[in-house]
């Protein structure tokens, strides 16, 4: 049955388009809409996504580079090790020039 009203909707569809001048064939029509929704879910999902890993990564290596400055103590862990080695002094101050450290 739903098949049949489809039908119907695209035939109905089809003859509006054509009364406008502009046919396009319908079914195509039908298949970008749902891929398109399908893209933008997932585009925004990824988008989620990589923002809560940005904000995690912004997070410890502020807290890695405030535990530096302060302490200066030498990295213990893996995670510390990862930090100290991709998030230097240099470079946190060029990403954070406003950042103030207090003790």
């Amino acid at each position: 049955m739903n098949v049949t009203y489809a039908a119907v909707a695209e035939l109905a569809d089809a003859q509006d388009l054509k009364s406008c001048g502009t046919y396009t064939p319908v079914p195509v029509r039908f298949r970008f809409a749902a891929l398109r929704r399908i893209l933008e879910k997932g585009f925004f999902f990824l988008l989620i996504v990589f923002m809560i890993f940005n904000i995690i990564m912004s997070g410890l290596a502020l807290s890695r580079y405030s535990v530096r400055k302060t302490e200066g103590t030498e990295a213990s862990t893996e995670i510390e090790y990862f930090l100290d080695e991709h998030f230097t002094d240099e470079r946190m101050e060029r990403i954070y020039p406003n950042a103030i450290i207090v003790e």
